[in-house]
């Protein structure tokens, strides 16, 4: 079976400044609490509680929709089990049921509580989940014929609901359009439609969303630009795209050059990066931004820490990787970026400060290393300051940061190697 790697581009291993390029120093511990905020609670509720009054509000955000076509068949970005690390939180998509467990405290797990999970727990009831993508405050999800969910913190509208700035369960956003992709992060969320318009939400205050709003944008809005994007992934202040022909679209924090050579530090429109065609997929940490060629080859570029590069200057634009293998896929988050071989080795580089590069150390590095694990990776996933993946064996493991319990063992321990998620859905979590 072809390898896939499900992109979260989480943010920090504690949510940094949220709307300035940050230093290579590690980001601050997350905190608040939306308590006194809007919020909904509610499987697919259009009630909105605050704590004097409540309303019936609009879940309908999408006022420019587009036309799409009704004869061409739903074409699913992500394997329909997968196993995909966030900020401080990690979910899975097993038998079409949908677990998260992890850092809780905004109600970004979706289970109606605020109380951090080390186990996984069942979102919701249905069976029939397509896709998830947590950050650090909230998560969004696919289900059904292509439905659009998010829940958690909104209060820089990530969540996509125009009138709550907390949503305690999974509520259905976008109802006017079909969605094949979504991807979150810290801030802001995008998703893919049927007809691979790119639409984004949250926080532009850097260009991230790339409406050329640079404000607070609550619901669903179309990406600027005639594009047609097959992929997207949201980093901490930037966006990327890979179009259908193959090219790479960035937008948003250009402060460490994750979107390119430019002299501006944001771009509010998609910028094409490069003048290759034979791209297959792009992904987005924090202050950097990686990709991956027909060839399976990886160039990065960015910041110099977290690029998988030994020259210590700044890349300003994409550059090969230091170790030369044959890689078909790859994914980032905050401040480490994985890639899978093809002959299934999982590879980790950037920081590892609580582990999250899984070769039983904690020391940060610049160069690729192996993941210490027997066997095959059929998936990787990498989270704020942790990592999981998926074995051609059906083990279902995490390792780095278990600050409120990500890795899913029942414990708050680090671990520097990959451990088993616990639980009745993974296989060899006995």
């Amino acid at each position: 079976m072809k390898p896939h790697i499900l992109c979260v581009m989480a943010l920090a291993f504690a949510c940094g400044a949220p709307d300035s390029d940050q230093s290579d120093e590690p980001g601050h511990t997350p905190d608040g609490d939306s308590s006194d905020s809007l919020s909904v609670d509610s499987n697919d509720s259009h009630s909105v509680e605050s704590s004097d009054r409540s309303r019936e509000t609009d879940t309908h955000p999408d006022s420019d929709s587009q036309p799409e076509p009704s004869d061409t068949p739903l074409e699913w970005e992500d394997p329909p089990e997968s196993l995909v690390a966030g900020g401080g939180l990690t979910c899975a998509i097993a038998e079409g049921q949908l677990t998260c467990w992890g850092w809780n405290h905004v109600r970004q797990i979706g289970d109606g509580t605020t109380e951090d999970r080390a186990f996984p727990v069942r979102i919701g009831e249905r069976g029939d989940w397509r896709q998830i993508s947590p950050s650090w405050v909230h998560a969004c999800g696919i289900a059904g014929e292509g439905e659009l969910y998010c829940w958690g913190e909104s209060l820089f509208g990530a969540v996509g609901h125009p009138h709550a700035l907390s949503v305690h369960r999974p509520t259905r956003i976008g109802r006017d359009h079909t969605w094949i992709q979504v991807t979150t992060n810290q801030q802001h969320s995008c998703a893919l439609t049927r007809d691979h318009r790119a639409y984004c939400w949250g926080s532009d205050l850097r260009g991230r969303t790339g409406t050329e709003s640079f404000e607070i944008v609550r619901s669903p809005q179309l990406v600027a630009g005639d594009l047609r994007f097959q992929r997207l992934a949201a980093g901490n202040s930037h966006t990327c795209g890979l179009t259908r022909s193959n090219e790479i679209y960035c937008w948003g924090a250009n402060g460490s050059h994750q979107i390119g050579p430019g002299p501006h530090p944001e771009y509010g429109t998609p910028q094409r990066i490069g003048d290759r065609s034979d791209w297959v997929k792009v992904v987005a940490g924090d202050l950097h931004t990686c990709a991956l060629d027909t060839h399976g080859d990886i160039y990065c570029m960015g910041s110099y820490f977290h690029d998988g590069r030994t020259d210590p200057e700044r890349a300003t634009e994409l550059e090969p990787i230091a170790v030369s293998k044959s890689w078909v896929d790859l994914t980032a988050s905050f401040r480490h970026t994985c890639a899978l071989s093809l002959d299934g080795e999982a590879w980790c580089w950037g920081e590892n400060i609580r582990g999250q590069l899984g070769h039983n150390s904690f020391v940060n590095s610049r160069r690729p290393q192996l993941v210490w694990e027997d066997g095959e990776w059929d998936q990787l996933s990498a989270g704020g300051a942790h990592t999981c993946g998926v074995t051609t064996s059906d083990e279902w493991l995490c390792w780095g940061s278990n600050l409120w319990g990500q890795l899913g063992d029942g414990t708050t321990t680090d671990r520097p190697l990959p451990s088993p998620v616990q639980g009745d859905l993974f296989d060899g979590a006995d």
